[in-house]
């Protein structure tokens, strides 16, 4: 018999190596050219690879949920597989540089499709329910078998896309395309009673389908319009196997347009069983926590479930209630809600919302000695905006974490930094900031150090500056060496510092204390034992010494009395309040000094001096140097 009056033999190409049926491929994809002679069509929106557990194949989509291929790619021995082994790429892409994106959700077939010989049957179509839009095609028409003819009488081009192999051997990741032209009909024995639902074509040195084009699309274009005439279901051609497929080479192909009721079935499972999109999203913050909330559409079903993703496309909520706790961060926050009935799920809808984390202000600080209490205030109508404070230093130090507008923070002396930041979680936004300097009181000077007998008596000056101290804190101690205990505390500085002379050598410090604490100790004078009590004994001595010089002085030449009395008078008074200081010592001197001059005088000048005696009656005058009474006289009186 010829071609034309017996049944084409289709092999499965999964399961026998198709020799005469375009069918799945199993071969692993190769860079090469698909579609015998074709030409690329990567980037076209009409092809499409699916890859199920057994084999590769094509198809198209006729909307961007609703895939059409062969059902032989999908149906054997009347068992269909299950959809969501069903994987599909992006129309037209390098599947060797892309990964599948949806899966099938459900077939719809032509019922008494069997699929169990190496035969091509007759309706050997199907249409997937996907379960995410893919493509850029809103719709594409189907053409029937009227409107394919009509195509045809019309000059259409009609063009064929697949995924197949461009060889025996060699199999493709990138679709192909090339002009196919429909010829008179073949009338196959198996397909009596089927003519309307199947068109055939002439393949030829110049282009022809393969194997893993089945299911791929026969787009004709006119006027300005693209329809689906038909997909691939078999074919003899020159990727075969099968040496006796090398002459009469065609294909066939099932004609979509004839199936519009399976179509239909497929939109009628769309639409009952995907839930609305979610409409009015809104975030709502409250304490510190943002819930964002939407509106439903449509009767409420506890099996429509809302999912919320971050911008990262992270789950955050799989929710059957209409709002869902998110996370914030300052600046913008993407948010994407799909409602979804398990497999399918609605139009997603994005929203956008912007935090802006209100600063603070009118940061003020409180000291009170060592320890400063902070406030601050934020703008009306923001605390839902914020859920807490943190306060560092600027050296990142942190001393508080509240919800509070105020905080007591440590203060030591010189300059005290802080930062006030407003939280939202973890997050931080612009933080408020001041700065204060905090001095203590400053030590006085000393008005003046005296050494006496005894003791050693420190007087201090007044206070110049108290800084940020409180006057009435301070207190003044001097302390001896590194002992802890103070030789000497003042608190009233009209007051001075009595200190007992120690027989060693001891440094004296001065240190100040009031409520921000103490200043670093000074050094007051250094006192040196031995040396300052030889001093201040020599300084005795040289005072009697003068004392008995003058004296013997006076007592030998009464002529100088009044030069003598006068140098006795000037000699400093040995008492415990003699200051034994360098200007002692220069006193000392100069009258040393004055008596040496003195005896000179009184011993290359001397004086005479007349005295009266008197003896009863008797009055006698005795002119001498030193004049004495003869016996029995006394010196008269007045």
């Amino acid at each position: 018999m010829n071609t034309l009056g017996k049944k084409r033999e289709y092999r499965s190409c999964l399961a026998l190596k198709i020799i005469l049926s375009i069918a799945l491929g199993a071969l692993t994809p190769l860079s090469a050219e698909a579609i015998y002679a074709g030409s690329s069509a990567l980037g076209s929106p009409y092809v499409v690879q699916l890859s199920t557990p057994t084999g590769l194949c094509s198809g198209t989509l006729v909307q961007p949920q609703i895939l059409v291929t062969a059902a032989h790619c999908l149906i054997k021995s009347g068992s269909t597989l299950n959809p969501g082994d069903i994987k599909v790429y992006e129309p037209g892409v390098n599947t060797q540089m892309n990964n599948w994106e949806a899966k099938g959700v459900s077939i719809f077939s032509p019922p008494n499709f069997f699929n169990n010989t190496t035969r091509i049957e007759p309706q050997d179509i199907a249409f997937v329910v996907l379960d995410k839009k893919l493509g850029s095609l809103s719709v594409i028409k189907l053409a029937n078998f009227n409107l394919s003819q009509s195509l045809i009488s019309n000059g259409a081009t009609f063009t064929a896309y697949g995924y197949g192999r461009i060889s025996a051997n060699t199999q493709t990741s990138i679709p192909q395309k090339f002009m196919i032209k429909p010829t008179t009909q073949k009338r196959f024995q198996s397909f009596i009673g089927f003519e309307r639902t199947y068109i055939n074509y002439i393949n030829s040195e110049n282009g022809s389908t393969c194997p893993g084009d089945s299911g791929g699309p026969t787009i004709a274009e006119y006027n300005g319009s693209v329809y689906l005439v038909s997909i691939h279901s078999g074919g003899r051609g020159p990727c075969s196997k099968d040496p006796q497929d090398v002459d009469d080479w065609g294909s066939t192909g099932t004609i979509a347009g004839e199936f519009e009721n399976l179509y239909w079935e497929a939109l009628n499972y769309l639409k009952l069983n995907i839930p609305n999109p979610i409409s009015n999203p809104t975030i709502l913050i409250s304490s510190g926590i943002a819930t964002l909330s939407w509106q439903t559409s449509g009767p409420e079903s506890n099996w429509i479930k809302y999912l919320v993703l971050n911008s990262s496309q992270k789950e955050l909520c799989n929710t059957s209630s209409n709002n869902c706790k998110v996370d914030l961060v300052p600046g913008q926050n993407s948010f994407t809600i799909i409602a979804t009935s398990g497999l399918l799920k609605s139009e997603p809808i994005n929203f956008n919302y912007q935090l802006v984390i209100p600063p603070v202000s009118e940061v003020n600080l409180v000291s009170d000695g060592l320890q400063g209490k902070l406030s601050w205030s934020t703008s009306p109508n923001t605390n839902n905006l914020i859920s807490s404070y943190i306060v560092e230093d600027f050296q990142g130090n942190e001393f508080c974490r509240t919800v509070l507008l105020s905080c007591v923070v440590p203060l030591t002396i010189g300059t005290n930094n802080f930062r006030i930041y407003p939280l939202w979680g973890t997050s931080r936004g612009t933080p408020g900031q001041i700065t204060i300097n905090l001095q203590n009181a400053l030590l006085p000077n000393i008005e003046f150090i005296k050494i006496r007998q005894n003791e050693i008596e420190v007087k201090l000056g007044t206070i110049s500056s108290y800084g940020n101290s409180r006057p009435e804190s301070v207190s003044i101690n001097i302390f001896e060496g590194s002992s802890d205990n103070p030789t000497c505390t003042l608190v009233l500085l009209s007051e001075s510092c009595k200190i007992r002379h120690q027989p060693q050598n001891v440094t004296y410090y001065i240190s100040l204390i009031s409520n921000l604490g103490r200043t670093n100790r000074d050094i007051v004078f250094e006192w040196y034992g031995s040396s300052y009590t030889q001093t201040i004994l020599a300084s005795r001595l040289r005072i009697l010494t003068l004392n008995k010089d003058l004296t013997n002085l006076l007592s030998k030449n009464p002529g100088y009395k009044q030069e003598i009395v006068e140098l006795l008078n000037s000699i400093p008074a040995l008492s415990e309040d003699l200051v034994i200081d360098d200007l002692l010592q220069k006193q000392l001197l100069e009258l040393e000094s004055l008596v040496s001059a003195l005896r000179e005088i009184v011993i290359t000048k001397p004086r005479k001096v007349t005295l009266l005696c008197v003896k009863g009656n008797n009055i006698k005058s005795v002119t001498s140097r030193d004049p004495k009474c003869p016996l029995g006289y006394k010196k008269r009186r007045g």
